[in-house]
């Protein structure tokens, strides 16, 4: 029995070592290289700021499970998130205001405390659209009228 256990183990090992003697060598890798990073203009660079900074202060509303744990004012309240909070509110407030005005700034921080601010929306962008869709809008060609209808048919 010993035997046959033994003529099998060789077997085994004998058929691996073949296989690995068989199979072909990996091709080597070629590094793969990252496309260029394009530059921004400040203005773009202001966008960006806006809303990174706009989803960290929602984040960090969004940590706070229980509204008494942020409010600095309450007894229950958790120093780490509110100090968190806090920071994220200003940060936004700072980058906002470089872009738009500070009610607008006021108006989408009231929206994030209230829980109704949307990751897609950015103060700054939608402001500096639109003033460029309204030149658009009024520089747009009229339709031409139309003629008046004329009959081909001869009058007496």
């Amino acid at each position: 029995m010993k035997r046959i256990l033994v003529s099998i183990a060789l077997l085994s090992i004998t058929t691996l070592a073949l296989a690995q003697e068989q199979m072909p060598a990996p091709a080597p890798r070629k590094p793969v290289k990252a496309a260029p990073q394009k530059k921004l203009t400040p203005a773009e660079e202001r966008l960006v700021e806006v809303s990174n900074t706009k989803a960290k202060f929602m984040a960090a509303m969004g940590s706070c499970a229980r509204p008494e744990e942020c409010d600095p004012e309450s007894p229950r309240k958790n120093p780490e998130l509110v100090n968190m909070l806090k920071n994220a509110e200003d940060a936004f407030m700072e980058a906002c205001v470089q872009c738009a005005s500070d009610k607008d700034c006021e108006e989408e921080r009231a929206k994030i405390r209230s829980g109704r601010g949307r990751f897609g929306y950015n103060v700054c962008f939608a402001k500096s659209t639109k003033p460029a869709d309204k030149k658009a809008a009024e520089k747009k060609p009229a339709a031409p009228a139309k003629a008046p209808a004329t009959s081909t048919t001869p009058t007496k």
